[in-house]
């Protein structure tokens, strides 16, 4: 059992894992003559050894549209699926003696508005249940011992889910809110309870008010920003990554991104104060290094491919001043340390952590 697949995800329009005209039939029975001008009532499609499920049996209408998926699991239950237009909107999982073990019900946008799910030993995975009044849904997933692993809230108007996750202890593992099926923010909490890890969209007004580069035309965008916390809650470093332009894309066409996710800056803080940002290039060379000070003043250093730095701008509230130097006289910027180059962190940690453990369970009992 996926979690994320129930949350968010429809279980229409999985792909043909064998041909068409593959029909159940019973041993003896006559074989069927051809008819090419209607199309197959049913088709099978073998699951991958991977997962909890063995087949499927796919029920077509007669103008060849989906309308049931028969579901055979590897412990011998029975799950089915109705589909309306293609999308799934109930499914039902049994236990071998015929009570219900899953029962899901989606809307016609194959979001999930209400159902619960048990493990095979009838412990409670997860329950959803729906408010029409809040145009809300509210679902609570548990560990396999009865805690509590998840709590979240999913608003129709705004396509916005709000999740808080748990460590089996009871202590808060991390929160994070989605837009659609974009993380627009994730706090990453330790054992302790303290912030270790903000990942979130960038804010590009405040960005901009001071005046950042990073957000300058011809460069690539940043779309996260990551900020590393030290053992006392102050933020250490921090991180901006953006999609390469390798290849093209036009956000137009409704489809994700198909650029690689690149490091273009980094931040440094001081007593949790931001001191120094470098803005860098693909192959992580300094190209900008700004410097804050505590009266607000920005001195922006231009690095050339050498290391040199050959202009300086200094930002205040009165305005800009630009120098040009090209002998050495402002020096060398420095290397960029290497911890700060870490990848970005791993999105959807504790659905994956959860996920694996379920489904070692479900192997255990099979």
């Amino acid at each position: 059992m996926n979690l994320q697949s129930i949350l968010g995800i429809s279980l229409a329009g999985v792909s043909l894992a064998c041909s068409v005209g593959f029909l159940m039939h019973k041993t003896g029975s006559p074989e069927p003559k051809p008819n090419i001008l209607s199309p197959p009532s049913t088709y099978m499609e073998y699951m991958p050894e991977s997962g909890e499920e063995s087949f499927r049996l796919h029920l077509l209408k007669k103008d060849g549209v989906e309308d049931k998926i028969y579901i055979r699991y590897k412990d011998k239950s029975l799950g089915i699926l109705h589909l309306t237009n293609g999308k799934t909107t109930q499914k039902r999982r049994y236990f071998l003696d015929g009570s219900v073990r899953e029962q899901s019900e989606f809307d016609e946008d194959g979001v999930l508005l209400s159902g619960f799910e048990y493990r095979s030993d009838r412990t409670l995975i997860w329950r959803t249940t729906h408010s029409a009044s809040q145009s809300k849904t509210f679902t609570r997933v548990f560990w396999p011992g009865g805690e509590v692993f998840l709590d979240r809230e999913y608003e129709f108007a705004t396509k916005t889910a709000i999740a808080t996750f748990h460590r089996q202890d009871g202590s808060l593992w991390q929160r994070a809110e989605y837009k659609g099926n974009e993380l627009a923010l994730q706090l990453t909490y330790g054992e302790n309870g303290r912030l270790r890890v903000m990942q979130k969209q960038p804010d590009k007004a405040a960005e901009q008010a001071e005046q950042s580069v990073m957000f300058a035309a011809g460069v690539p965008e940043p779309i996260y920003q990551v900020v590393y916390f030290d053992a006392a809650g102050k933020p250490d470093f921090g991180q901006w990554f953006a999609h390469s332009a390798m290849y093209y894309y036009d956000a137009a066409e409704g489809k994700p991104n198909p650029n690689s996710v690149m490091l273009i800056g980094v931040d440094v803080y001081g007593d949790g104060t931001l001191t120094t940002r470098f803005q860098l290039t693909m192959d992580q060379r300094i190209r900008v290094m700004d410097q804050f000070a505590a009266d607000g003043s920005i001195l922006r250093n231009y690095v050339q491919s050498k290391g040199m730095i050959t202009r300086q701008d200094t930002i205040t509230a009165r305005g800009a001043m630009t120098q040009y130097d090209f002998q050495g006289r402002f020096g060398m910027a420095p290397p960029v340390d290497s911890r700060y180059l870490v990848t970005m962190p791993e999105i959807d940690v504790p659905y994956r952590q959860f996920n694996e453990r379920n489904a070692r369970l479900s192997k255990e009992a099979q």
